[in-house]
């Protein structure tokens, strides 16, 4: 399923966001995890892609196509093992747009990982390292870089941008086609949140469609409780003659890790995690996002069942942990 034929429904938004998308592959499959959560299924927004982590794959989808309209360079900030810049840096390249990130400097002699990925899609050369003491600035710093040509797109950390919103948002028009498909109903709906991008584009898709009976249980990463309600309202703002209901901030559960509460932080409960889960489900699961968000779900009963755990990262975030994780085989 590709996005020209995407989500058949009588409503015009789905037609709206598939003219404005790269003609990408944006369907993905549930299946039941067995011995893990009880009456669970999995969303593998991993199969997306094998190198573009999860549901990135999805904003990409919209923001190349805006940036081919309206721009020449991409400024990318985030840090060197971000899953954004690695991700979003491949499809600049494919599409022959020049891209200069601009990242957190860190003392790493030795990359691995995302570090090294990124090292290979872009020329050091074309790197804007932004020293930790002046990272706070670096929005500023970027949005002055992008006035000496005003064909040049600024894309904050996460590619927290409203182009990304309606490629996002076909996360929600693919699960209620998954539900169809397999004559399910997903009242409690499970998904992490770094920047909260994605996770507010499907609430969007939800609203978009007139589902706001569902209850969205979502995986704090990284950022704080209001910072996600100010995003929300800011793109809900921004598409707000197109939702067919009101958002209740009451559907909206916020869960903190159970370990490893720190963005970025990663200890030994996680990473026997990522064991357990990979020898219980079959799924291989990055240590920063997914395996925190499964342990957070794992711990939280619901009402109804089923429920849908989304995963949105990969396998391809194991890279930079080989070594920790020998220690746990």
């Amino acid at each position: 399923m590709v996005v020209g034929n995407l989500y058949a429904t009588d409503a015009t938004l789905p037609t709206y966001i598939a003219n404005n998308l790269l003609p990408l592959h944006l369907h993905t499959r549930i299946h039941a995890i067995h011995n893990y959560r009880e009456s669970t299924y999995v969303k593998r927004e991993d199969e997306l892609s094998a190198t573009i982590v999860g549901s990135k794959y999805r904003k990409y989808a919209s923001i190349i196509p805006f940036v081919q309209k309206n721009y020449d360079e991409v400024v990318v900030i985030g840090g060197e093992n971000s899953n954004n810049v690695v991700g979003i840096l491949q499809l600049l390249n494919e599409n022959n747009i020049t891209a200069t990130p601009f990242l957190l400097k860190q003392n790493n002699p030795q990359p691995r990982g995302n570090a090294l990925w990124l090292r290979l899609l872009c020329d050091e050369k074309n790197i804007q390292w932004i020293e930790r003491h002046d990272w706070p600035q670096v929005e500023k710093m970027a949005a002055a870089y992008s006035k000496k040509n005003e064909r040049t797109l600024v894309l904050p950390e996460g590619g927290n941008h409203y182009s990304a919103l309606w490629g996002a948002m076909t996360l929600a028009f693919d699960i209620v086609q998954n539900e169809k498909d397999h004559e399910l109903y997903f009242r409690d709906i499970f998904i992490d949140s770094g920047t909260g991008m994605t996770s507010i584009a499907m609430i969007l898709g939800f609203a978009a469609q007139g589902h706001n009976e569902r209850k969205f249980h979502i995986t704090m990463i990284a950022g704080n409780r209001q910072e996600y309600l100010n995003l929300l309202q800011k793109h809900t703002e921004h598409i707000k003659d197109k939702l067919s209901c009101t958002i209740d901030e009451n559907s909206i559960i916020f869960h903190d890790p159970p370990t490893a509460k720190s963005f970025g932080a990663v200890n030994a409960t996680v990473l026997s995690e990522v064991k357990t889960i990979a020898r219980i489900t079959g799924l291989l699961v990055d240590p920063v996002y997914s395996a925190k968000h499964f342990l957070t779900a794992k711990g939280v009963s619901t009402a109804q069942s089923p429920a849908l755990l989304i995963f949105n990262g990969s396998g391809f975030g194991l890279a930079g942990f080989q070594q920790r994780l020998c220690n746990y085989l």
